[in-house]
């Protein structure tokens, strides 16, 4: 008698990069020559809006100082590079940068030094004009965080 049964491909068997993360902790950083962010946008509500998405979702988000325990804990790090855009010296609005990671420490397999492994991340590059530019900050924030958690849902609620 003989048995068929599916076999897996290597692909199947290998744990997806967002397996297993069960809480994290959060980081946000805006980079700006001085003195040409929008009223309005500043880290702490960045960093807000970050963690009570997370939250809202399911995912722990552990505050940095707790972060030092031990143990392994991913950091998902939103990323803002901004500068104006300008037509004839008159401010015309801005142009952004944004990049969502996930990341984790480890231990390279090549040589053994700490790195930081990437476990998933997104980026867009935005146009603004200056009466937007807040909100539009804001809603690329949450469309990336939409893409990092249906990802994160995804690998969650996968069949081995």
């Amino acid at each position: 008698m003989l048995w068929l049964a599916p076999a897996r491909s290597f692909a199947q068997g290998r744990a997806a990069p967002l397996q297993g993360v069960d809480a994290v902790t959060v980081k946000v950083s805006i980079v700006a020559p001085p003195d040409i962010l929008p009223n309005g946008l500043t880290v702490a509500r960045l960093q807000t809006l970050v963690e009570l998405k997370l939250r809202a979702w399911g995912l722990g988000v552990v505050p940095e100082a707790e972060a030092k325990a031990p143990g392994i804990r991913p950091h998902v790090e939103l990323e803002v590079t901004m500068l104006e855009t300008r037509a004839v010296q008159k401010l015309a609005g801005y142009a952004f940068f944004m990049r969502l990671v996930v990341s984790e420490p480890g231990t390279s397999l090549r040589n053994g030094a700490s790195v930081l492994n990437e476990l998933w991340s997104h980026s867009f590059l935005n146009v603004s004009d200056q009466k937007n530019v807040v909100a539009d900050t804001e809603r690329s924030t949450a469309e990336l965080l939409d893409q990092f958690v249906n990802e994160w849902l995804r690998t969650r609620h996968a069949r081995p």
